[in-house]
Parts: C-alpha cells; sequence; structure tokens
C-alpha cells in the first residue's frame, strides 16, 4: 500500500473499531461462541499441532495474527515467547492479555518482526476479514517472511462449502432449531451470501437477510433453541458494511500452494462430529 492508501485504510479501520465497541464490551466479545471463536477443540488442536514444530532445545516464538485471547493461556512449552499484533488498538487493550508488553500496532500486510524470528504463527478465522485473494496473498508472503526454517503456520478458516448453501436454506434450518448459535449461523449466511469470494460478503447483508426471515422475533428464542443474548448478537451486523471472504477450501490452499511458495501442507484438522459447515484449521510447515 502507498501512503494514501495506509492512511485511508487507517481511517476506515479507527471508524470500524470504534463503531464494533459502541456495540461490543470485552465479556460479551468473550462470550461469543464458537465458530467465530475458537472452541475447546480447536484449542487443543493449535496445542497439539504445535508440537510438530521441532526447536533446537528452546522453547518457540510464537506470533499471533489478531488478538485471540485464548492463545496467551494456551499451555504450550515453558518460555515460550508470544507476541500479538493487530491493527486495532482497542482490540489489543481490551482482548489481549500480555497487554502493550507481548502486543503490536501493526497491519500484517507489513508485520514489524524481524525474518525468520518466529517459529508459530497462529490466525484464527482472520483471513475472512482479508480481501480475496490480494491481501490473502501478501500475508501470506509476510509469514513466509517472519517465520524460521520449519516453522509452523497453524490457521483457522471458513471455507464456503462446496456445493454452496442457499440462505433460504439456512434462514429454515436455523427456524427449525437445527442451527446451533448465532456464530454458526452468522458464518453459514454470510458464506451463502459470496457468490465470489473476490466481492465477499457485506456483515449488513447477513442481518437483511436474517431480519427478513424472522417473522416474530419475541417468541424467537423459544422457537430455535437460542438464549435472547445470542439473537441479540444477530442485530450487531445491522447497518455493518465490513466484508468477510469466503473461498472454498481449495481455494483457500491455493494460495500457499503457488508455484514458488515455501510452504508444505502437513496436516487439515476439521472439527469431530459437527456435519455441515466446518472451520478447519491448516497446518502448514515452511521449508
Amino acid at each position: 500500500m502507498d501512503q494514501r492508501d495506509k492512511q485511508a485504510h487507517g481511517a476506515v479501520t479507527a471508524a470500524g473499531d470504534a463503531l464494533y465497541w459502541s456495540r461490543m464490551n470485552t465479556q460479551a466479545f468473550l462470550s461469543i461462541p464458537p465458530p467465530l471463536r475458537p472452541s475447546a477443540e480447536d484449542l487443543d488442536n493449535y496445542r497439539r499441532l504445535s508440537g510438530r514444530w521441532q526447536g533446537a532445545g528452546r522453547a518457540p516464538r510464537l506470533l499471533v495474527l489478531g488478538c485471540t485471547p485464548d492463545f496467551w493461556r494456551l499451555p504450550l512449552p515453558e518460555g515460550t515467547q508470544r507476541l500479538a499484533i493487530d491493527r486495532s488498538t482497542l482490540m489489543l487493550e481490551h482482548l489481549w492479555p500480555g497487554g502493550s508488553a507481548h502486543g503490536m500496532h501493526a497491519d500484517w500486510s507489513e508485520l514489524p518482526v524481524a525474518d525468520a524470528s518466529q517459529d508459530l504463527v497462529f490466525c484464527d478465522g482472520g483471513f475472512t476479514l482479508l480481501d480475496f485473494p490480494g491481501r490473502h496473498r501478501i500475508v501470506a508472503a509476510e509469514i513466509a517472511r517472519v517465520l524460521s526454517t520449519g516453522g509452523l503456520l497453524l490457521l483457522r478458516v471458513h471455507p464456503r462449502p462446496s456445493p454452496a448453501e442457499q440462505p433460504d436454506t439456512v434462514m429454515a434450518q436455523f427456524l427449525a432449531g437445527r442451527v446451533a448459535n448465532s456464530s454458526e449461523l452468522k458464518l453459514r449466511l454470510a458464506a451463502a451470501l459470496c457468490a465470489d469470494p473476490r466481492a465477499g460478503t457485506a456483515l449488513d447483508q447477513v442481518w437483511q437477510v436474517f431480519e427478513r426471515g424472522v417473522q416474530e422475533f419475541d417468541g424467537l428464542p423459544q422457537a430455535c433453541g437460542w438464549p435472547q443474548q445470542d439473537i441479540d448478537r444477530m442485530r450487531r451486523y445491522a447497518g455493518c458494511m465490513d466484508r468477510y471472504t469466503f473461498p472454498t477450501l481449495d481455494e483457500q490452499l491455493g494460495i500457499f500452494a503457488a508455484a514458488g511458495s515455501p510452504f508444505t501442507l502437513l496436516a487439515v484438522e476439521r472439527p469431530g462430529g459437527k456435519p455441515g459447515f466446518s472451520s478447519p484449521i491448516l497446518a502448514l510447515q515452511r521449508a
């Protein structure tokens, strides 16, 4: 990005952060259910897959893209160094337990760390927030730059299913009580609305489909089996023009398998016992 692009991007980010935190507080964020946040199973998979890094008799250096607070508390080898990088100072301040001593404000397109200085990079759903394929490629290249030889990228993604779901079908399953929570509904609707991952889905589109599909809000918690808090979470997408991108799993993997890529795919770890929409963790090793 040139300087004008950076300034514009920063202004949009600041405005979006302010809107987000006007509707959300730390406790509300921490109560968001999976799959928008990692489940206990996901966290166990992060811990287990990170063990495939073969260090030279030392603890790993972990870079977290985003402010996923669960990664601060994840049981990793004693002495593990943890650093979070996020474009939002508000997110770093409110969500990252490591504070400014273990957090940096920066864009993932230009990570302010040295080449080959990290052994592990964790990113939980963050690529969904990036333009596809352009910024996916840029951030993947930055991760490759900062990872040490043999270092691991563990990336949880929310790919668009193939064949794709239809929004009306997803809403019908929700109204029949067959969607677990607001996080699952948001992701499934956003993916169903994403005909082209290059265009993505504005979060307000998710709200519009939800609002049109619900005839009676008062009785909704009983009808769908959700607590009222989950219904209220859907309202936070109203008027939000942030966009999520949903490449298929093959399209996502293609970012890391392009000619000249230093990454080798080690595993695609899918959540167990959850049919339909899935948010797997990709384990990729840098050559």
